[in-house]
């Protein structure tokens, strides 16, 4: 039996996807913005039909990392500018960069919540947070023994998490926002690329395989089975502000937005 799933290719390797209620137009539209890899431009996609909207905004970043909302609705992300890796503020009406401030070391993902911007590294074992608005570090990095960071995100509760590397294998993490320090971890079998968190539950994609697994947040433990797709290769997953739940991964031959059904983990 066939299925058609809800997706859109697209071309260029597009590496962040995220959603939410579009407070410019004062309207229930829901957008998703894409970030692609090897290019200096932010496109957004309408939610419903997962097709571009507008003219993608191009910037003097060059190469971007990682994309994401706060809880007031403004929108970060992480790229490489001007010769170094950056921390960077978007305007969610067109995708242009408004502010942007080089940091020291290099930065993969990114989160943030009430003010406060929480930066992975790839290579080291510390978490550091930076104010939002002037996007400068606050207080000093948080330690710990996870070496090589994979992704960051808060649930709609405050609470954040991310997936790393530790003890030799990959593992699910949780963070103490106050500081930055883990307080929950939980070794995974396979490989683990990025989660995305919502009531109570974490989900996870793998890099090479085509499964959405589903985790209890307090346990870190595996809910249900793995929801089969004919998605290969995943790069990110991210709740919008109303519970849907969109990714990004390869499908046909081709990059491709992807909206996931919260109850199973399974492409709609």
């Amino acid at each position: 039996m066939n299925r058609t799933y809800k997706s859109l290719t697209i071309c260029g390797a597009l590496l962040a996807a995220t959603g939410f209620k579009s407070e410019a137009a004062n309207a229930s539209v829901t957008h998703v913005y894409g970030l692609s890899g090897l290019s200096n431009t932010v496109t957004l996609y309408d939610a419903d039909t997962l097709k571009p909207f507008g003219k993608a905004a191009p910037s003097n970043g060059w190469f971007n990392y990682d994309l994401a909302f706060d809880n007031t609705g403004r929108l970060f992300g992480t790229g490489h500018l001007n010769g170094g890796d950056a921390l960077l503020e978007y305007d969610p009406a067109t995708g242009a960069v408004i502010n942007s401030a080089a940091i020291t070391g290099d930065i993969s993902t990114m989160a943030a919540r009430n003010g406060i911007l929480y930066s992975l590294t790839g290579l080291s074992n510390t978490v550091v947070m930076y104010d939002a608005d002037t996007l400068k570090p606050i207080g000093r990095p948080a330690l710990s023994n996870v070496w090589g960071h994979y992704d960051l995100t808060f649930d709609n509760a405050g609470r954040l998490f991310g997936a790393g590397y530790l003890n030799g294998r990959d593992a699910l993490l949780e963070y103490d926002p106050a500081t930055g320090a883990v307080i929950n971890s939980s070794t995974i079998t396979g490989n683990i690329i990025t989660v995305a968190a919502r009531d109570g539950i974490l989900y996870s994609l793998t890099g090479l395989s085509n499964t959405v697994v589903m985790y209890d947040a307090d346990t870190l433990k595996p809910i249900g089975r793995p929801a089969l797709s004919n998605v290969w290769g995943h790069y990110d997953l991210a709740f919008d502000n109303t519970g849907r739940l969109f990714g990004t991964g390869f499908l046909n031959g081709r990059d491709a937005l992807l909206e996931f059904d919260p109850a199973t983990g399974a492409v709609i």
